[in-house]
C-alpha cells in the first residue's frame, strides 16, 4: 500500500476590518454680548472597527461644509476598535459640516461611513446692542 501526500490547501487571507462611524457628539459655539470673539468648542466623530485589531490602522476621511482645516486621515491604534476624530467648526456653521470615511486597501467601509456633524448654536446670543467704543477725552499737550 503506498501513501500518497495531499497538496497543501491555500490559506484564504483574513477578511480586511470593516471601519464605519458610531457616533457623533455636536460642536457648539457660544458667544455673550460684550464678548470679542465666538468661543468654539470642537465636535467629533467617533469611528469603530470590527475584525483584527491587532495593528494599528490608518483610515482616511474628506470633510464637506464649512470646515477648518483638518487632516485627511486617522488612526486607530493597534489593539484598539475606536477612534476619534476632533472637528473644529466656524462660527455659526450652516449648513453643518459632513464627514465621509473613504474606502482603502486594507479595510473595509461598513454601512455607517459618513455622518453629518451639526453646531450647537444654542449659547449665541443674537439681540447684543451695536457696539460703542468707549468714550476718550482729548488730551492737549501745549
Amino acid at each position: 500500500m503506498s501513501v500518497t501526500s495531499l497538496p497543501a490547501r491555500a490559506q484564504e487571507p483574513p477578511a480586511p476590518p470593516v471601519v464605519q462611524i458610531d457616533s457623533v457628539e455636536p460642536a457648539a459655539t457660544t458667544y455673550r454680548c460684550g464678548d470679542i470673539d465666538p468661543t468654539f468648542y470642537p465636535g467629533s466623530v467617533t469611528a469603530v472597527r470590527t475584525g483584527d485589531t491587532s495593528d494599528a490602522l490608518t483610515v482616511a476621511y474628506e470633510v464637506s461644509g464649512p470646515a477648518q482645516l483638518f487632516p485627511e486621515t486617522f488612526s486607530f491604534a493597534a489593539g484598539s476598535a475606536l477612534a476619534t476624530i476632533d472637528l473644529l467648526t466656524p462660527y455659526g456653521s450652516d449648513p453643518p459640516i459632513q464627514v465621509t470615511l473613504l474606502d482603502g486597501d486594507l479595510y473595509d467601509l461598513g454601512e455607517s461611513a459618513s455622518a453629518v456633524l451639526p453646531v450647537d448654536t444654542s449659547g449665541v446670543e443674537t439681540d447684543c446692542p451695536p457696539y460703542q467704543p468707549p468714550e476718550v477725552e482729548p488730551r492737549f499737550t501745549g
